[in-house]
């Protein structure tokens, strides 16, 4: 019996003194890898796991990392299992038509239609002079086509990038970096070293070809007005195109200095939100449950739907992780069939024929209906040794009274368990008193005045039944 009890008493220490341990889940957005680690009390990772099991009661990390969090918000929900109980609606492609506005043909900043060679004779001096003019402002307004073009690329490609989920923040970068250094101009910085100072001086010198075009078409139109009279071509004619023209491309320059403005400030402060995000997401989870399902439903953020016109938050995708635990310690209650026996603890008294008092062993098991208390560390889902506490009733009708049991058992099974159980049996039992003891001749023609219950130990057997968990 010292050793039954010493047993149960070590599988309740045993368990107690375990210490929470700490683990991390990494799942990769883009990739659809997981890695399971395992970690110190520092938070460092000590060592890689095969199989997502970890210890009961253990504090698991979740990190989701290369997740686009101006294109994607991420919902998790976990489906808890104790097994031994105690769009299509997100559309990129309206995101991107907006790309063919790229051409140069679009800003309106050709020269080419300026009749510059048919306005004055070749051999004229006043038109070589302008000839001269009219091909420098030409060069201008197409290095001006060409760094308005790139802005406008950048934004939209940086807008269109931000709102792809299949992106990491690296690629983001990369592509903007990449389309930054497609403009050719000695004023410009180097866009991987400070991007914002790149930015300040794509800007400068936009607004200084601007304002040079501008000042060369002022002089080219006060030069064609002092034009001789008796040109070859009359003003009134090739003249006021020219004029037309250039008035077209002076209003040109006013709005490539508005939308390019307005453009660079978009891409500063896209480029400074995309600096400032973060692509990972991270939660924590109790591993309290048996088996856990957790489910990540990547939905359409309020950025991009914002950005997109659309208000469908269909999932994008989901992602399910299972993750079961190993350990931990069990408490649940049972409805039991035992079998009682005291044995040379309980006996029977009666009376002779000739008037001496005799005795009849109760070496015999007695039926009991019990309601136990089961505990155990758990070793399997299917199979689990741990001991058992409990109450009994006999069925018997002549035997009255409350046992008390306690022993080791075996667990069977997880959500419908079987239990096997044995131990120790506390229970009533009959003695004689006033000093009546077996082998007396007495003229008593009845004990029962003469016998009192006591409590002594015996044994029990039994097969439970799980009915309810205790948590």
């Amino acid at each position: 019996m010292k050793k039954i009890l010493l047993f149960t008493l070590f599988i309740i220490l045993s368990n107690v003194t375990q210490a929470q341990e700490k683990y991390k889940v990494v799942l990769d957005y883009l990739s659809k890898e997981t890695i399971y680690l395992r970690l110190d009390k520092k938070n460092v990772v000590i060592d890689t796991l095969d199989s997502p099991k970890f210890k009961r009661n253990s504090l698991v990390e979740v990190e989701v990392r290369n997740i686009n969090p101006f294109a994607i918000d991420l919902v998790a929900e976990s489906k808890e299992k104790f097994i031994h109980s105690s769009s299509s609606g997100f559309n990129f492609a309206s995101m991107l038509g907006g790309m063919s506005s790229l051409a140069g043909d679009g800003l309106k900043l050709s020269v080419q239609n300026l009749p510059m060679d048919d306005l004055l004779p070749e051999n004229s001096l006043t038109s070589r002079g302008l000839k001269s003019r009219g091909d420098e402002l030409g060069s201008q307004l197409s290095h001006i086509n060409e760094l308005s073009t790139s802005i406008e690329a950048m934004r939209t490609s940086l807008q269109a990038n931000l709102l792809n989920p299949n992106l990491s923040k690296e690629e983001i970068k990369a592509t903007l970096l990449k389309l930054s250094k497609i403009p050719v101009d000695s004023r410009l910085t180097n866009p991987d070293e400070d991007y914002y100072l790149y930015l300040l001086n794509l800007e400068r010198a936009l607004k200084e070809d601007v304002q040079s075009a501008a000042t060369n078409i002022q002089v080219l139109e006060s030069e064609i007005d002092d034009t001789d009279d008796n040109s070859a071509i009359s003003r009134g004619g090739t003249s006021k195109i020219i004029f037309s023209d250039l008035e077209k491309v002076s209003k040109s320059l006013d709005q490539v200095t508005s939308g390019s403005g307005d453009n660079l400030q978009k891409i500063k402060g896209m480029y400074s939100m995309l600096e400032a995000a973060s692509f990972e997401k991270k939660f924590d989870y109790l591993m309290e449950a048996d088996k856990v399902n957790l489910e990540m439903k990547f939905i359409p953020s309020q950025y991009a739907m914002d950005n997109s016109g659309s208000s469908d938050n269909s999932p994008i995708s989901t992602k399910k992780i299972e993750l079961a635990s190993k350990g931990g310690f069990k408490i649940n209650s049972s409805v039991a069939l035992t079998l009682v026996n005291f044995g040379a603890n309980s006996s029977n008294f009666f009376i002779s024929e000739d008037g001496m008092v005799g005795s009849e062993a109760n070496d015999f098991y007695t039926p009991n209906i019990s309601t136990l208390i089961n505990f155990y560390p758990v070793l399997s889902e299917n199979f689990n040794v741990g001991g058992s506490f409990g109450l009994s009733v006999p069925i018997a009708g002549n035997i009255n009274g409350i046992n008390f049991l306690l022993g080791p058992s075996i667990f069977l099974g997880n959500n419908s368990r079987l239990a096997i159980s044995g131990g120790i049996a506390f229970g009533p039992v009959n003695k004689l008193t006033n000093g009546i003891q077996v082998g007396d001749q007495t003229t008593l023609r009845s004990l029962e005045n003469f016998t009192r219950t006591v409590y002594q130990t015996g044994y029990f057997f039994g097969v439970s039944f799980s009915i309810l968990d205790i948590k």
